[in-house]
């Protein structure tokens, strides 16, 4: 039913032992014991956008960066180590001068090691709220420079430590800096064709306007031939050390992404985001402008390399573009099979071995042993959304679903990472992936979204079978599961009322419609008695019972939106949330309602019960988080030290604290009950939608914008 990718990688900072892993499993199966001590946890972004990389030592070692403050290390291009890096920003840039390794990206961010890259450090300075976008080394001043957003010049003079700031003049954009061997010069580029020159590595500037109204992108000397480059087809070239420069405008209107000499065939190439390459045989005198497509499509080309092993150009690009070269880039051919997505940003060369990376979006790693004659996938492109994780009934992998029908399976307690191809009845039509539970034999797993799909796996989420499909045109919209264990049936909501109902494990389904008018529902919970209540926007309320397909709209006494409804198992009470902190509470199996609890214009999203003191708590938006122990009756603000909304829950194995998870890569635990909370470190700023913990290793999986996995601190064996 399904097709898997081939290529994993294991990414791995630390690993399970296997006697480790056996001790933990054998825990989660005992009665009664002690609590465990709160861990700390270690957090690895499994999918960030790698941005840039440079090769140290000759190519022996290799340095990759990226967004989440992302620094990747490796000594063969095969495999990869994520260092310990103190920022969560987006490195953009970085260096090395032989001895230190510096990285420069957003929020003023300065990150430095002094141990070819296994360390970081993070500098301080006074422009910290500027984004930097560009980073040089000045080997005769023996100066650092760092340029970025707001006119904002640093300059470090004591290798990275400590940093001087300047301004440009006025807050502009500044692209690029470059320090010129040959001129001795520093140069500068921003925005309208700004063009800047220092003599003394950075001290002073002399500005000046090119006269066009494009950036200046970019610096590159090959030979006597300097160049800078901008967009709309147009860069400069100086022959006279930077004294005067000529402006070429070529046919095109790409902006140019990177420039390497050939030696081999004595040319100059120029590599363009719209799938053009420019090259020169005179030295930048005249160019040519070719086209270079892959597989038949001009794509985006973002680096270029010269391999003097098979004496040829190795261009890469977005949609898995990588061409080569053999005539200096008067012609080129594809040098990977199509059909990849993924947009690669760089490559790192080893010429020693001739091993090669490329880094891409999404985590996505390829590499080659052979100087790019065979490539393999190290890891695949995790670009896609994800709204729901869960670890499978084995203990041994996590699931995640997303948008447009994308599903991974991520094995070895989320080590290694593959894509589940899925074939739908549909191919056009996806669904977005809005739930996944564990079915209620507790054996299968369910999948459920828009427009109307369920999939149902019995082997550790690596197959799945659709169990129904709702044709696109019916317009209908699967939005969440409610399985109950108990009475063995499983609902899934429609937001239209069209709800599905299976009572063999999700293996098939049968409707049983409500009509709620034009009102939507949202979100359901099974209580004790074999009832569902679901809740839905304009304060709809929906009470039924599956096996005897009966289902009537119950009274709210409200017409704000419901997001989220819970049954709470000790005081066998039901609750709704919604819009401006609405809390309604059932003591009647969902009969007949009472607001306990409005006001304030943060709406509430959903509602848990702390298993060690019944204290009921919901959370929502604006960092939102209300407690009760009153079983409902009343309600307490409790301050969540955030601003960002809050949308999951899990409960810590072992402790049995409480953790809330959201947006701005917020991670909250709380050790008592709900009444205190604190933050937890997640690696990025990126936006979550769900958490799962693998209870036999107490691993924990975020997943939304990014896919970060962090490990508690007892699980990682000593370095």
């Amino acid at each position: 039913m399904n097709q898997r990718t081939t290529g994993r990688l294991r990414m791995r900072t630390w690993a399970l032992t296997a006697a480790l892993l056996s001790g933990l499993a054998l825990a989660g199966c005992r009665g009664a014991e002690a609590p465990r001590a709160t861990p700390t946890y270690r957090a690895e972004v499994i999918n960030p956008s790698l941005a840039r990389g440079l090769s140290i030592n000759d190519g022996a070692i290799s340095i990759a960066w990226g967004s989440d403050g992302t620094i990747l290390r490796s000594t063969d291009n095969q495999q990869w180590q994520q260092a310990d890096s103190p920022a969560t920003a987006d490195l953009t840039r970085g260096a090395n001068n032989g001895e230190v390794i510096i990285i420069v990206g957003a929020a003023g961010t300065i990150l430095r090691s002094e141990d070819q890259g296994r360390t970081w450090a993070q500098s301080k300075h006074d422009a910290m709220e500027s984004d930097l976008l560009a980073l040089t080394y000045d080997a005769r001043t023996k100066s650092w420079i760092a340029v970025g957003t707001q006119g904002v010049i640093l300059h470090s003079r004591d290798d990275g430590k400590t940093w001087s700031s300047q301004k440009a003049g006025q807050p502009l954009k500044l692209e690029s800096v470059y320090a010129d061997p040959a001129s001795q010069r520093l140069w500068l580029g921003g925005p309208d064709g700004m063009l800047g020159r220092s003599e003394d590595g950075g001290e002073n500037w002399a500005v000046v306007s090119l006269g066009i109204d494009t950036p200046i992108t970019a610096f590159y000397r090959h030979g006597d031939t300097l160049i800078a480059t901008s967009a709309r087809g147009r860069f400069y070239v100086s022959r006279d050390k930077g004294d005067n420069w000529n402006l070429l405008q070529l046919p095109t209107l790409a902006f140019f992404t990177d420039s390497i000499r050939d030696p081999e065939h004595k040319t100059i190439v120029l590599t363009g985001h719209t799938g053009e390459v420019a090259v020169s045989a005179d030295d930048g005198e005249s160019w040519r402008l070719i086209d270079a497509p892959f597989h038949g499509s001009k794509n985006y080309l973002s680096r270029v390399h010269f391999d003097p092993r098979s004496k040829s150009l190795i261009a890469t690009g977005h949609h898995g573009t990588l061409l080569r070269s053999s005539d200096g880039g008067r012609n080129w051919v594809a040098a990977m099979a199509a059909g990849g997505t993924g947009n690669f940003q760089d490559m790192l060369y080893d010429p020693k071995r001739g091993t090669v990376a490329l880094l891409g979006d999404g985590g996505h790693l390829h590499a080659s042993q052979d100087a790019g004659k065979t490539w393999a996938a190290l890891s695949p492109r995790l670009s896609d959304y994800q709204r729901e994780v869960i670890a499978t009934p084995d203990g041994k992998s996590f699931v995640t679903a997303g948008q447009v029908g994308t599903m991974y399976l991520a094995g070895n307690d989320g080590n290694d990472w593959e894509a589940l191809r899925l074939r739908y009845p549909n191919e056009n039509t996806p669904p977005s992936y809005r739930a996944l539970v564990t079915s209620p034999g507790g054996k299968a797993l369910l999948a459920a979204g828009p427009p109307g799909t369920i999939l149902r796996s019995t082997d550790q989420g690596r197959s799945w079978q659709v169990t129904l499909a709702v044709p696109f045109e019916k317009g209908e919209a699967l939005v969440h599961l409610v399985p109950d264990p108990a009475h063995k049936t499983t609902v899934a909501v429609e937001v239209f009322g069209g709800l599905k109902v299976s009572t063999d494990d999700g293996k098939s389904w049968q409707e049983q419609r409500v009509d709620a008018g034009s009102r939507e529902l949202w979100h359901g919970s099974a209580l004790d008695d074999g009832s569902v209540v679901i809740t839905g926007n304009t304060g709809v309320i929906v009470r039924g019972e599956p096996r005897s397909k009966q289902w009537q709209l119950v009274a709210s006494g409200t017409d704000q939106g419901l997001y989220g409804s819970h049954f709470d198992p000790a005081s066998k009470h039901v609750f709704a949330v919604g819009q401006r902190g609405t809390i309604l509470r059932s003591t009647d199996q969902g009969r007949s309602w009472q607001s306990v609890g409005s006001g304030g214009e943060h709406g509430l999203r959903r509602m848990l019960t702390d298993p060690k003191t019944q204290a009921l708590v919901a959370f929502g938006e604006g960092g939102l988080i209300m407690r009760s122990t009153d079983q409902g009756q009343s309600w307490q603000r409790v301050e969540s030290g955030t601003q960002e909304e809050l949308r999951s829950s899990a409960v810590e194995p072992g402790t049995r604290n409480l953790l809330l998870t959201g947006r701005g890569g917020v991670l909250l635990r709380s050790e008592d009950s709900g009444v205190t909370w604190q933050a937890i470190a997640t690696h990025t700023q990126r936006h979550f939608r769900s958490l799962a913990f693998n209870p036999a290793t107490r691993s924990l999986m975020l997943v939304g914008e990014r896919n970060v996995r962090l490990v508690p601190d007892d699980a990682i064996p000593a370095q």
